[in-house]
């Protein structure tokens, strides 16, 4: 499993990027990315382009950055899912509660809309 961290040069926004299957042996690290993530930054952008399969231990740990991040005045967003991602996403509903867009272009207004929030 490889996971991709970027963060925006404003610091305000991470992107991260699972690549592959996600199962019960990777969660854990998926797990320590997001922890950080969500308490340290206002807005994460989970990029499931390169994600294959998403198993219900990774999709507790998505749901569960999703609290940890609304429990900072935070938000966890998602893009760029397609396939059996999607799919596992919306039948869950957690599609819903990572409010999933097809593209990060798509989410711009929405992204610089959580961005003025979130400034002191």
């Amino acid at each position: 499993m490889a996971i991709s961290v970027t963060t925006s040069t404003t610091g305000r926004v991470s992107v991260v990027a699972p690549l592959g299957e996600h199962d019960i042996a990777t969660a854990p690290a998926l797990r320590r990315v997001l922890y950080e993530l969500t308490t340290d930054v206002p807005l994460v952008v989970l990029d499931f382009a390169e994600t294959t399969f998403l198993d219900s231990t990774v999709l507790g740990v998505l749901v569960s950055a999703c609290k940890r991040s609304a429990a900072q005045s935070h938000r966890v967003i998602g893009v760029n899912a397609h396939g059996i991602v999607l799919k596992a996403l919306q039948i869950t509903g957690i599609g819903d509660l990572l409010q999933v867009a097809e593209t990060v272009a798509t989410l711009d207004s929405e992204i610089e809309a959580l961005l003025v929030r979130q400034r002191p």
